[in-house]
This record gives structure tokens, C-alpha cells and sequence, in this order.
């Protein structure tokens, strides 16, 4: 659940905190056993709250009364408001949105109550009544799995609810991939081509990959996590390409957008975007101000 509203605070924010968040998502995955994520996860607590604070006195900034701009908007300043807005800098004429501290409230106190959880696996007391929380059956192979495991076995149904499993764990395989598919698909770029690649290695193995031994099954399934995590970090360090410099690029580097399928999937950003772009272009001739807008509304929409 924390990582889901991680991925969520990236992609309301796609900014600079986003991009820590990104950052700090990658650090805690690579840790992958559970055992080892509780043992960063009081760090990572403190690091959500050290930047929810942070991000609060952002939003204050100075008095007003002070009488006094920010650096980043003297008259030799080379920052424009976009940029400004993606860094998520005080300034007093684009102010930071406050409602994004929200996303990051929410994640903080989901976080806070895994951590929670994570203590309370270890004490005895616990543990006794509930059992261990870790993994069984990792070296095993997937095939005699039903031999070893304690657990009463689903397949053979016995409720409605052994029947959901059966539904779920039989099919979520093939769901999964659908989703891969139908993500590289929908655009074409080259972070879409990773998704189409492993979506069809998965096919090459099919239902036989489930019979694999149960550590190479989630080696495999690892790699597709970690480029999924990849794919989304470099989204969110392009969005400031997206949304800060689309005017250079439609003009220049058109190539380049369409590589990397850059767009800017916050709204707040567009406004400014299309006033810089017209201002920058008015003085073009009507073919090439015509042949340049038409790309703008095309990557906009």
C-alpha cells in the first residue's frame, strides 16, 4: 500500500520532490526482503517527515513584507516560471500549490503505520499468536510446493472463497501481462519498447514459468519491477524537460519528444507553456508559426 501511494505522489507531483520520492522508492525495492525493508523503514519515515516539513516552510516562504524578491526572479535570472513551479520554489508569482503537501500527509502516514506493523512482528508475543511474517518455500520447487506448505490447499475448492482464489492466482498471471502489453502499446517510445520486449519473453515461457523454482520465478519477476520503477524515475526527471522546456525542444529537437514520449501531464504547466511558445514564435513567418503550432496541440493533447 505505501509503495502504491509512493507511485502516487509522483505522479500527482512530477517535480522535484517527486523525483526524491523516486529515488527513495528505488533504495528501499532493492532492499526486496521484507526483513530488510523494516530495517530502513524508520529512516524513510524520518526522511517523508523531514521533507513534509520542508516543504511546509517552502509553501510560507517570506513575508511579503519584507520587500524583497527571490533570487531566482531577479532581471538577470535565466529561470522561468515553469522551472521555477518544478522545482517547487517560493515565489511570489507562482506560488507553490499547497494541496501536493496532501499526497505527501497521506504517504507519511501510511508509512507510519507500517512502521507500526514492522514492530509489532517483532515481539514474541506476536509472533506467537500470529506466526512469523516471512518468507517459506523460497528454494523449493514451485511443482512439490503444496508438499511443504502448511497451509490447507486452495485448488481443491471448498468455499467461495477457495474459488476466487483459484480465479485470481490462475489468471492474475496472464492479467499482468495484459497490462504490460496494453502499456507499451499505447505510446510508442522507447521506454514503451522495454515493456512490449518483456511482455512477450513471458509469453515465450508461458504457464511454464509458474513451475519454475519459486527463487527463479521471482528473479524474473524482479527485473520487470525494477524496469517498471526504472521507467518511472526517468518519466518524472523528463517532466522537467516536458514542462519546462517544451518550447526549445518543439522548435529544435522534435525528434527527441517523440523518443521519449515527453509530455506534460500537469495541467498548471500548459498555460505558461503556450504563451512562451506563441511569444517565442510571433516573429517567425506564418508557414513555420503554423507548421510549429500544429506540433504544440498535437503533444498537448
Amino acid at each position: 500500500m505505501c509503495f502504491l501511494l509512493a507511485v502516487n505522489v509522483i505522479g500527482q507531483r512530477m517535480d522535484f520532490y517527486a523525483m526524491l520520492h523516486a529515488f527513495s522508492l528505488i533504495g528501499i525495492m532493492y532492499r526486496r526482503r521484507r526483513k530488510a525493508i523494516a530495517e530502513i523503514w524508520p529512516k524513510y519515515c524520518c526522511f517523508l517527515a523531514c521533507l513534509l516539513t520542508w516543504q511546509y516552510f517552502v509553501c510560507i516562504g517570506i513575508p511579503p513584507a519584507a520587500c524583497k524578491d527571490y533570487p531566482w526572479r531577479f532581471p538577470n535570472s535565466a529561470m522561468d516560471s515553469n522551472i521555477i513551479k518544478w522545482l517547487y520554489l517560493p515565489d511570489f508569482h507562482t506560488n507553490p500549490n499547497p494541496i501536493l503537501l496532501v499526497y505527501d500527509f497521506m504517504l507519511l502516514l501510511c508509512a507510519s503505520l507500517q512502521r507500526n506493523i514492522f514492530e509489532e512482528e517483532n515481539k514474541a508475543a506476536v509472533r506467537l499468536m500470529a506466526g512469523d511474517n516471512v518468507e517459506i518455500c523460497r528454494d523449493l520447487d514451485a511443482a512439490s510446493f503444496s508438499v511443504h506448505n502448511p497451509v490447507p490447499d486452495f485448488i481443491h475448492s471448498r468455499s467461495y472463497l477457495d474459488m476466487l482464489k483459484v480465479i485470481m492466482f490462475s489468471y492474475l498471471f496472464w492479467f499482468v501481462l495484459t497490462i504490460i502489453f496494453i502499456t507499451g502499446t499505447t505510446r510508442i517510445s522507447i521506454f514503451c519498447l522495454g515493456y512490449i520486449v518483456g511482455c512477450f519473453y513471458f509469453l515465450l515461457f508461458g504457464g511454464e514459468l509458474l513451475l519454475k523454482p519459486i527463487k527463479k520465478i521471482i528473479h524474473y519477476w524482479d527485473f520487470l519491477i525494477a524496469y517498471n520503477v526504472f521507467v518511472i524515475t526517468m518519466k518524472n526527471i523528463l517532466s522537467i524537460l516536458a514542462c519546462g522546456y517544451i518550447n526549445v525542444l518543439v522548435v529544435n529537437n522534435c525528434w527527441l519528444i517523440q523518443l521519449l514520449s515527453l509530455a506534460c501531464t500537469i495541467k498548471d504547466y500548459k498555460e505558461i507553456m503556450l504563451l512562451k511558445v506563441f511569444h517565442l514564435l510571433h516573429l517567425s513567418s506564418p508557414s513555420v508559426f503554423s507548421i510549429h503550432l500544429l506540433h504544440l496541440l498535437h503533444l498537448s493533447s
